[in-house]
């Protein structure tokens, strides 16, 4: 942890060697000198803490951006892929001699732009240069407008936007090089997505490789929660140097100076008042124990995206078949071959590197993924054929139907012991095509919400039949704590944002919100000593 929460740290140790006598803190007896240095050391490190924030209240304030903090923030990460950094100052508009770029520019900020960018998207096809002097400032994909960021995310492609056969793409404070495909989309040469499609995320910042990379205008809080531990970063103040924020525990809140590092901002000190000190200690070790069970789910899920694992949906159809496709695969897996028939289609038991190439609704995914976190999960083409043992296997439990949303979400609702689940009646149930009502709804829950959380939807689709769609919450923003994205396997496993997810039928809302318990995750992802078993061990409490 390092020079991490020293200060909470070390006003935790202060506690523990003193008591409250007569309202006021006094060493014990039996330890005066002990007391003594620890309270000296407090007072060092707290007068030096209020000389750095002091320093930064004085230093030259930043502009920062509108979307640095707030619901305004909230509401345009919520509809929009993005890496959640703050920006030093909005970017500036390219200044354009050209009339059909101030005429679109006015006609996005209008109410209801989606019009206007029609008009960008037709203008790129015949001149990309005026399309980026339209939508991009100082080569940023920026705008304040939810519904415009929902529609550049989902719809710009860089094909549209570029013909030059390299980019450079800057997300955070991460660079990527990219290279144009004969078919106009470019796809990452470098990084950890080389060889796949490249898209357009909220934020990016995209120039070509010969122009200087000059100064970012954003900065990165990623690693402030990560050391610090808190459910949202405020920043009050953003200088050339850093930053003062307000870091917030639930309902505490505790001033802070962070320090600019690489592109990002860094935990420097926090002033955390001694009755506060052992509290804060403790919300930081569950988001700890939070994060080593969440990391493993999340190479879980990057190898489900990897492996491109198909719906279950039959390629022909005769009436409903969803579904059918995995006992087919199950079949044909178990008695050796490498290939399976459904409805005269042929299909791989396989992929072409030897893994399963299994067939999952939207609840297997979930479950699948919760599976293969304990180790179970079917082997590959090179060994025997059969499950891999894990600490968890759902079969166990006796459901009726793995596969049914409704029996998972019963399943859950009679174990309180491994999960908390909150499920949503009348009102309480927003459809998505009330877009300002239902992101509101979900900012103001936004407390509610941890990493790999489970979300359950409901309603009518466009076949005019009642779905149910289930997926994970796999991401927050650092600054308002706002669930900002989803992992799910709608066509194939990926991780969008709750625009994608939901856009495709609009009448559905959450009906219910599903966590699993920390102590029973660490049972069958961390595998602990003391919570191992089979099967998990009954958790009593979240933490």
């Amino acid at each position: 942890m390092g020079r991490r929460l020293v200060v909470a740290l070390v006003l935790l140790a202060c506690a523990q060697a003193c008591s409250r006598r007569s309202g006021r803190i006094r060493p014990r007896p039996a330890e005066p000198a002990k007391a003594a240095l620890v309270a000296a050391v407090v007072d060092d490190l707290r007068l030096a803490c209020e000389r750095k924030l002091r320093a930064l209240d004085e230093q030259p304030a930043l502009s920062g951006s509108l979307l640095n903090e707030g619901e305004a923030r909230a509401l345009v990460l919520g509809r929009a892929r993005a890496e959640p950094v703050v920006f030093l100052r909005t970017p500036a508009k390219t200044v354009s001699t050209a009339r059909p770029v101030e005429l679109l520019r006015g006609e996005l900020g209008l109410e209801h732009p989606t019009p206007a960018f029609e008009k960008v998207l037709a203008l790129a096809k015949k001149h990309p240069e005026l399309a980026r002097e339209v939508l991009l400032n100082e080569g940023y994909l920026y705008t304040e407008s939810p519904e415009l960021a929902a529609l550049e995310v989902n719809y710009l492609a860089l094909g549209l936007l570029f013909r030059e056969p390299l980019l450079r793409l800057v997300r955070g404070d991460q660079v990527f090089l990219l290279r144009r495909r004969p078919d106009g989309d470019y796809l990452y040469e470098d990084g950890p997505w080389q060889g796949q499609r490249a898209t357009l995320w909220l934020f990016d910042r995209v120039t070509l490789p010969s122009a200087p990379l000059e100064e970012s205008l954003t900065l990165g809080l990623r690693r402030a929660r990560a050391q610090t531990g808190a459910s949202e970063i405020r920043i009050e103040r953003l200088t050339a140097e850093g930053a003062t924020a307000i870091l917030r525990y639930g309902e505490l809140e505790v001033r802070a100076a962070l320090t600019r590092r690489d592109g990002q901002l860094d935990l420097d000190c926090m002033l955390a008042p001694p009755e506060l000190a052992s509290r804060i200690e403790t919300e930081h070790a569950l988001s700890l124990r939070l994060s080593r069970v969440t990391d493993v789910l999340s190479r879980v899920v990057q190898g489900e995206i990897s492996e491109e694992l198909p719906f279950d949906e039959p390629r022909t159809e005769e009436g409903q078949q969803d579904g059918q496709l995995r006992p087919a695969w199950r079949q044909a897996y178990l008695r050796g071959s490498d290939v399976y028939t459904f409805n005269d289609d042929r299909y791989w038991v396989f992929d072409r590197l030897g893994r399963p190439r299994v067939p999952e609704v939207c609840i297997d995914f979930v479950m699948d993924t919760l599976e293969r976190a304990s180790g179970n999960w079917w082997r590959g083409r090179a060994e025997k054929r059969e499950r891999a043992p894990g600490r968890l296997d759902f079969d166990q439990f006796g459901l009726d139907n793995r596969r049914s949303v409704e029996q998972f979400i019963e399943f859950t609702r009679n174990h309180p012991e491994w999960f908390d689940v909150q499920e949503f009646e009348g009102e309480a149930r927003i459809p998505f095509w009330n877009h300002d009502a239902f992101f509101k709804n979900l900012y103001a829950r936004r407390d509610a919400f941890h990493e790999f959380d489970i979300v359950v939807i409901f309603g009518l689709r466009a076949d005019g039949k009642l779905h149910y769609h289930s997926f994970y919450v796999v991401d927050s923003d650092p600054v308002t704590g706002m669930p900002i994205a989803l992992a799910a396997n709608a066509g194939r496993p990926r991780i969008r944002s709750w625009e994608n997810e939901m856009q495709s039928a609009p009448q559905r809302s959450v009906i219910a919100h599903i966590r699993p318990r920390l102590t029973w995750l660490e049972s069958v992802v961390i595998g602990e000593p003391n919570l191992s078993v089979e099967p998990p061990v009954s958790a009593t409490s979240p933490g």
